[in-house]
């Protein structure tokens, strides 16, 4: 098809079925901007050939088995079976978009060597539904760097089921997702790590990841969600498992809403700042659960204002190479066993600290490295002890009157507890291990609210007084206050 460049063309699919064994079945040379119209209740069908007699040698064109020049629009409630076997699947060199509604939208499912979608400066999905398969690139890719308005993905709605060699989703720009329900696998899945330079990320940009709601399903060989700039999270589900980190951001990783689950990575969330405000976040992995990295000019930071974080890490759990800031919201963490890790790390520098004014923290693990809050206005104390609480146990926090304020059953082995509470003040407090809990109202990650608590074993006690805000017993090479 070759039309005028102010041209807008309709093509109208209904029951087709096109193979082309010497290039594209559908060549879209030159128009403004061409529909793809799919009828109703019909099947359409198109093969490409398995290599190329381009009909644009200098251009290489066409690239796919359904190639457009120009803006390419899928609307419709037909289905539309796409096998791209020498290179991609649906390629537009400008905007590639689906187009429907929740009544009435496309059904399209595309298999391709390379990349199964590719639209050059966009892929905005408005509610369609896709199976995307590619065999040896990524499943939607918009890669243009030169524009600064192109090279994004936005999915608003729709249903989308990706198995893809590469990355699953790659925008330069941005990737947005503001709706819809997306289930990945990419590369080899999160029982594999990566051996090569390849990249098999989930939801990959070299600028921006913007997740504002939506059902997200990952099951990566490398990161999850993976950004070279920033990653925000305002809303949705998100389910993860990586062979790699579940969520990375070179620069920031904002977390304001959602819920968050990360069932497998090596590293949980890292980034050079990490901000929690909101949201629920369950991390688990096998090295640090939280890890602001370092940077060669920018001093790394974890800000924890809002929402309710637990980890769950074999490595530190809470780690920043430079400081940590609670402000507020709920944090857990499940620390490592053994001593060359720590439930919660701070850089060495000199101007490295972690601060606590609000909020609810409960960290458990090994005590070799275990470190507290440097400083802040809550009161919290930090406890080693030589017999193990396990599993099957719980630290027990009560004040003065016998009153419990604390609950927690760990997850596994634990040599120490850090806790720092707004329900905290001056006066005496008594840690036991053991003992027996009952009528509990609610227990969530192993923190018992509401119910009866029978004393067990006492493992400390200690004053809070205006001079002593932030106390430390065995551990760092002894007692006292910080």
């Amino acid at each position: 098809m070759n039309a005028s460049g102010d041209d807008v063309v309709d093509l109208v699919f209904s029951g087709v079925t096109i193979a082309n064994t010497k290039n594209s079945p559908v060549y879209i040379i030159n128009a403004d901007k061409t529909n793809i119209y799919l009828s109703e209740g019909t099947i359409n069908t198109f093969t490409d050939a398995t290599s190329y007699t381009y009909e644009d040698a200098v251009e290489e064109d066409p690239k796919a088995a359904i190639f457009s020049s120009d803006d390419l629009n899928i609307r419709g409630s037909g289905t539309l079976i796409v096998n791209g076997r020498f290179n991609n699947g649906i390629h537009s060199s400008n905007d590639l978009r689906f187009k429907g509604s929740s009544s009435s939208y496309p059904k399209v499912t595309v298999t391709a060597v390379n990349n199964a979608l590719k639209g050059k400066d966009s892929v905005e999905v408005d509610y369609a539904e896709l199976t995307l398969i590619s065999t040896a690139g990524d499943a939607i890719q918009a890669d243009t760097e030169d524009e600064s308005d192109k090279g994004y993905v936005l999915i608003s709605d729709g249903i989308i089921d990706i198995t893809s060699a590469r990355d699953a989703i790659q925008g330069y720009r941005y990737v947005q997702i503001d709706g819809g329900t997306i289930t990945a696998k990419s590369g080899k899945g999160s029982s594999y790590s990566v051996t090569d330079s390849q990249s098999y990320k989930g939801i990959k940009s070299d600028l921006a990841i913007i997740i504002n709601g939506g059902t997200i399903s990952l099951n990566s060989q490398d990161d999850a969600l993976h950004s070279n700039g920033t990653i925000t999270i305002n809303g949705g589900t998100i389910t993860i498992s990586s062979g790699d980190d579940g969520i990375h951001g070179d620069t920031t990783v904002t977390i304001n809403g959602g819920t968050i689950n990360i069932n497998k990575s090596y590293e949980g969330i890292e980034g050079l700042t990490i901000n929690i405000a909101g949201g629920t976040t369950h991390v688990i992995s096998s090295d640090d659960g939280i890890n602001a990295r370092t940077d060669t000019s920018i001093k790394p930071i974890v800000n924890i204002s809002d929402g309710y974080l637990y980890i769950n890490a074999s490595g530190d759990g809470l780690d920043s190479n430079g400081s940590i800031y609670i402000t507020g919201g709920t944090t857990i963490v499940n620390g490592p066993t053994v001593d060359n890790n720590g439930p919660i790390d701070k850089g060495d520098g000199s101007g490295s600290i972690i601060s606590i004014t609000g909020g609810l923290l409960v960290a458990v693990g090994s005590k070799g490295m275990a470190v507290g809050p440097t400083t802040g206005s809550q009161y919290s104390a930090l406890i080693g002890h030589s017999s193990v609480v396990g599993s099957s146990s719980l630290y027990v926090i009560t004040d003065s009157n016998n009153t419990h304020l604390v609950a927690f059953k760990p997850a596994k082995n634990s040599y120490s507890i850090c806790v720092s509470s707004p329900y905290f003040s001056t006066g005496t407090y008594k840690l036991y291990s053991g003992g027996s809990y009952a009528n509990a109202t609610s227990t969530t990650d192993g923190l018992y609210q509401g119910g009866v608590y029978t004393p067990g074993t006492q493992l400390a006690s200690w004053t809070f007084s205006t001079s002593n805000v932030h106390y430390s017993t065995g551990v760092g090479g002894g007692g006292g206050p910080r």
